[in-house]
């Protein structure tokens, strides 16, 4: 009986992490889906005035709404939230490495402009130029792929502390 036990707890724990997994994984796949449909709105919107600023906000609201309500362990919290934004991540690092063979790091930028289409209306609201002439939108846009992966996670945190003392009373 003991050797049957510890086959299923042994099988039980294999399934269990298989199921981490996949659950990691279609969280990434919702978040690309949520992110497409919101590149695809927020472009089309940007056509009535003010309405591609609504649907930038309410992209922020409902990923900060995914990551509240998120059923993931640590490793897989932090997975989630770099997995969303690695498009980002390469085309800035790909911008800022001034890769200038086949003119990369201006396609790079041109791709991030566009990866970043949900949250470019409210990027555009600040029009401000540094000293050296670049807009500030610029360095904003390079830094987006972090901001946005620790704002993810920040939200996350602030779920599972509120969650934690819900929980608790």
């Amino acid at each position: 009986m003991g050797g049957t036990r510890q086959f299923l707890s042994k099988y039980l724990g294999k399934y269990n992490r298989r199921k981490g997994k996949l659950l990691i994984a279609a969280k990434i796949f919702r978040l690309y889906l949520i992110h497409f449909f919101a590149l695809i709105a927020v472009a089309l919107a940007a056509y009535y005035p003010g309405l591609d600023i609504v649907l930038s906000i309410l992209y922020i609201t409902v990923l900060s709404l995914e990551a509240i309500y998120t059923e993931l362990g640590v490793k897989g919290k932090l997975i989630t939230a770099f997995s969303l934004h690695i498009p980002g991540l390469v085309l800035a690092a790909a911008n800022i490495a001034g890769i200038t063979q086949w003119d990369l790091s201006n396609y790079a930028l041109f791709i991030l402009q566009y990866w970043y289409i949900p949250l470019i209306p409210l990027i555009s609201l600040l029009s401000f130029t540094t000293e050296t002439g670049t807009p500030l939108y610029h360095y904003i846009l390079l830094g987006l792929p972090f901001f946005m992966s620790i704002y993810y996670l920040v939200i996350m945190q602030i779920g599972i502390t509120k969650s934690t003392s819900a929980s608790s009373n």
